[in-house]
C-alpha cells in the first residue's frame, strides 16, 4: 500500500488487497472505525483507496501503523455471516443502531408488530376453518363446532360461517391498524434520519462535503432513505406472515399429527444452508451496483447541468460515450447481482416445494390407510401450502433487506464521520475582538503532494477595506476559506488580534462573517427571505436599504410582485447579475464585522459595478472588507492590495502607488484597461 496524499488529521492510500473485494474492504472500515484516535474511515473496493481521518495529535507514521493494525485485523476476522436471522443474514448492527434511535417510537412500533401478527395469524386461519368444513360434510361432525354446541350438520356449517365472518370482520380490523401503523413509524422514522444527516452534512468540514457530488449527497438524502422507509412500512409483513404460519402450520401438525409437524421441520435446514450461500454474496453486488449508479447519476446530474457548454463545444460524442461507459459498468455489476438475486426465490421455493410434496404424498397414503381424516388432511396439506407462499414472500423480504443493510450502512456512514475543523476544548468567544487578521507562515494545500500557499505572510487591518488579485490558482479564494475556517492550515497560523483562530469557538467565528462567494447562493423563497437570510426579523425598510445599496432594488420593484417574488432553487429565473445583487443585499443587512466579497461583482456590467462600489463603501465602513477580484476596478479605492502568485505576496500597497511600481499588479491594469505594456525586449509593443 502507499500514500496517495497526506493532511493532518487526514490521509489516503491505495490498498490492492481492496480491489473488488466489498467484504474485505466493509470488515477494514468497522475495525478502523473501532480504534482508539479514528474519526472516520472510508473504504473504497472500486478503487482500492482508504480515506482515514483521525485526532490531528497523531502522525502519518501513526495512522499508517492503525491501517496495518486494522488491516491483519480484518484479514483473519471471520465473514460476518452469521445467522442472526433465518436465512442466515449477517448481524444486522445497523438495524439495530436504527432501532436504538427510533426508541421514542417504540410504542407505535409494537403497535404495528402485534396488530401485524395477530393479522396474520387470522390470515392463516382459512385452512382451519376448510377442513372442519369437509369434516362437517364428509363424516357428519365437526370437533370445534360440535364442542360449541352445534349438532346438525345445518348448525355446524351456519356456526362455521358465523365463526369465519367474525374472523374476517377481526381481521379487517387488526389489517388497518397494522397498514397505519407501519406507514405511521415509517414516515415518521425516515423524517428523523433525514434530520439527522441534514444536521451532520452542516457539522461536516467543507473538504468532506467536497468529497461527494451534490448527486450524490442527494442520493444518499432521498434514495437511501427511501429505501429504508419502504422496509419499515412493508419489510416487516414477510417475516411476521411466516412466523404466523409456521404457529399455525406446526400447531395443526402437532395437534392432527406430529409425525407432520417433523417433516416440516426438516426443510428448514436447507433453506437456512442456501440463504447462508446467496444472500452474503448478493449485499456485496448490491454495495457495487449502489456506488456504480450514484457515479452514472453523478455524471448524468452534471452533464444535465452543462448542456449548453457542451453544445457550445460540440462535445456531443465524447459525453456520450462518457455517459454510456458509466452505464455500461453500472449495467454489469446490475445484471450481476440481479442473476444472483434470481437465483435466490426459486432455490427456497424447490427446497420447500420438495418437502411439500413429500408430505402430500405421505399424508394421502396415511388418509388411504385410514389413519388421517380427509378435513385433517386438508389441513395440514392447505397450511404447508400457505408456508410454502410465506417463504417465498420472505426471500424477496431477505433480498429487500440486503439492500436496506447498503442503505443503512451508506447512512450511518455518513452520521459516524467527525469533522476535523473542530472547537478546540479552550476555544474562548471572539466578540470584543478588533478583527485584525493574519497570516504568520502559513502553509496550506488541498493535497500534500500540491501546496497551494507557502511559507504565507499577510496581515488584514481591522476595519479597512483590503483587496487580493493574482491569476487563477494563486490562492485568492483558498485564503478567504482559510479566515473562514473552512479549512486548518497544516503550517503556521492564522490569528484574529494575535489569538490563533483554532482556539476561537467556531460558530462565533462564523457569526461574525458575512461572504458573497463565487458559486452565488439563491434559496427557494421570496426575494425579501433571500435577502433576510441572516436577519428574518429584518424590517421590510432595511431590507429595502440593503437591496438599495446593492442596486438591487430598481430591478426587485419592477418584478410583478415585487420583494414578495418567488424564485426557484438556484434562483435561475434571475440574471447573473441580478443573482449577485441579491447576495451582496443580504451581506449587507447581514450587519457582520467582517465582510468577505469572492468575486461578487463579476456578473455586473461596468456602471452596475460602479454604483453597487459605491454604496457598499458606505456600508463598509469600520468592517474589516476583504475583496478578491479579477476585475481590477472592483479594487481600486481600497485602502490596501495585495497582489499574490504562486502562494506568495508579490506586491502590496495602494491603486496608485502599485500603478508606479510598474510590477504585476501595473502589467494586469494595462491589460484591463487597453494600455499598451512594453516588450521585455525593449522594442516596444503589446505583449
Amino acid at each position: 500500500m502507499h500514500v496517495l496524499h497526506s493532511l493532518p488529521g487526514r490521509i489516503r492510500w491505495h490498498v490492492p488487497l481492496l480491489l473488488d473485494n466489498p467484504a474485505l474492504a466493509d470488515t477494514l472500515r468497522r475495525t478502523l472505525l473501532s480504534m482508539h484516535g479514528v474519526r472516520g474511515a472510508r473504504t473504497e473496493p472500486l478503487t482500492g483507496n482508504v480515506l482515514l481521518e483521525f485526532e490531528t495529535t497523531l502522525t502519518e507514521g501513526g495512522a499508517t501503523d492503525i491501517l496495518g493494525q486494522a488491516m491483519t485485523q480484518a484479514l483473519v476476522a471471520p465473514p460476518s455471516t452469521a445467522l442472526a436471522l433465518p436465512g442466515g443474514v449477517a448481524p444486522p448492527s445497523n438495524l439495530m443502531r436504527l432501532v436504538e434511535r427510533a426508541k421514542e417510537h417504540h410504542p407505535l412500533a409494537r403497535k404495528m408488530m402485534a396488530s401485524a401478527l395477530i393479522n396474520r395469524l387470522l390470515d392463516s386461519s382459512p385452512p382451519l376453518l376448510i377442513g372442519s368444513g369437509i369434516d362437517i360434510v364428509t363424516r357428519g361432525r365437526s370437533g370445534l363446532v360440535a364442542w360449541m354446541g352445534f349438532k346438525s350438520v345445518t348448525g355446524q356449517l351456519l356456526g362455521l360461517g358465523g365463526i369465519g365472518l367474525a374472523m374476517w370482520a377481526i381481521d379487517s380490523v387488526f389489517d388497518y391498524v397494522h397498514r397505519t401503523s407501519a406507514a405511521e413509524l415509517a414516515n415518521r422514522v425516515r423524517h428523523d434520519l433525514r434530520n439527522d444527516v441534514y444536521a451532520q452534512l452542516q457539522r461536516l468540514d467543507v473538504a468532506q462535503i467536497e468529497s461527494k457530488d451534490v448527486g450524490e449527497w442527494m442520493a444518499l438524502i432521498e434514495g437511501d432513505l427511501a429505501r429504508i422507509h419502504g422496509f419499515i412500512k412493508d419489510g416487516s409483513d414477510p417475516l411476521i406472515t411466516i412466523i404466523a404460519n409456521g404457529i399455525t402450520a406446526v400447531g395443526t401438525s402437532l395437534t392432527l399429527t406430529p409425525a407432520f409437524a417433523l417433516a416440516q421441520f426438516a426443510t428448514i435446514p436447507p433453506v437456512a444452508l442456501a440463504s447462508h450461500h446467496l444472500l452474503g454474496p448478493l449485499r456485496d453486488r448490491l454495495i457495487m451496483v449502489y456506488r456504480d449508479s450514484d457515479r452514472l447519476s453523478s455524471v448524468l446530474h452534471g452533464n444535465v447541468s452543462s448542456l449548453a457548454t457542451i453544445n457550445s463545444f460540440g462535445t456531443h460524442d465524447a459525453e456520450s460515450a462518457r455517459i454510456r461507459e458509466a452505464g455500461e459498468r453500472q449495467l454489469e455489476t446490475l445484471q450481476s447481482a440481479d442473476q444472483l438475486q434470481s437465483l435466490y426465490v426459486p432455490t427456497l421455493t424447490m427446497i420447500v416445494g420438495t418437502g411439500f410434496m413429500s408430505t402430500l404424498v405421505w399424508g394421502g397414503l396415511q388418509v388411504d390407510k385410514g389413519l388421517l381424516a380427509p378435513g385433517a388432511y386438508n389441513m395440514v396439506a392447505t397450511t404447508q401450502l400457505r408456508m410454502l407462499s410465506a417463504i417465498g414472500h420472505f426471500g424477496a423480504s431477505m433480498q429487500n433487506y440486503q439492500r436496506t443493510q447498503v442503505s443503512l450502512d451508506r447512512i450511518f456512514t455518513v452520521l459516524d464521520m467527525k469533522p476535523d475543523v473542530i472547537n478546540r476544548p479552550a476555544a474562548v468567544p471572539i466578540s470584543g475582538l478588533a478583527r485584525e487578521i493574519a497570516f504568520n507562515h502559513v502553509g496550506f494545500g488541498y493535497e500534500s503532494d500540491r501546496q497551494v500557499l507557502r511559507d504565507f505572510h499577510i496581515t488584514f487591518p481591522a476595519g479597512k477595506t483590503i483587496g487580493i488579485v493574482g491569476s487563477s490558482g494563486a490562492g485568492k479564494s483558498t485564503v478567504l476559506k482559510l479566515l473562514s475556517r473552512f479549512y486548518d492550515v497544516s503550517e503556521g497560523e492564522v490569528t484574529y488580534d494575535g489569538v490563533d483562530i483554532r482556539d476561537l469557538k467556531l460558530e462565533d467565528l462564523h457569526r461574525t462573517i458575512a461572504m458573497v462567494s463565487q458559486e452565488l447562493a439563491v434559496f427557494a423563497g421570496t426575494i425579501r427571505e433571500n435577502i433576510a437570510y441572516a436577519r428574518p426579523d429584518a424590517s421590510d425598510e432595511d431590507v429595502r436599504r440593503a437591496a438599495d445599496t446593492a442596486e438591487a432594488h430598481d430591478f426587485i420593484s419592477a418584478l410583478p410582485r415585487g420583494y414578495d417574488t418567488t424564485i426557484g432553487y438556484g434562483g435561475h429565473s434571475l440574471s447573473a447579475g441580478q443573482r449577485q445583487r441579491v447576495a451582496i443585499a443580504r451581506v449587507v443587512l447581514a450587519n457582520r464585522p467582517i465582510l468577505l466579497f469572492d468575486e461578487a461583482t463579476s456578473a455586473l456590467d461596468y456602471q452596475t459595478e460602479a454604483s453597487v462600489q459605491r454604496g457598499l463603501r458606505e456600508a463598509t465602513v469600520g468592517r474589516t472588507t476583504i475583496i478578491v477580484a479579477h476585475r481590477l476596478s472592483t479594487i481600486r479605492q481600497a485602502d490596501l492590495i495585495y497582489v499574490l502568485d504562486d502562494g506568495r505576496v508579490k506586491e502590496r500597497g495602494r491603486h496608485d502607488d502599485l500603478i508606479k511600481t510598474d510590477g504585476i499588479y501595473a502589467a494586469m491594469w494595462k491589460v484591463q484597461t487597453g494600455e499598451p505594456i512594453p516588450a521585455a525586449n525593449g522594442n516596444g509593443g503589446a505583449r
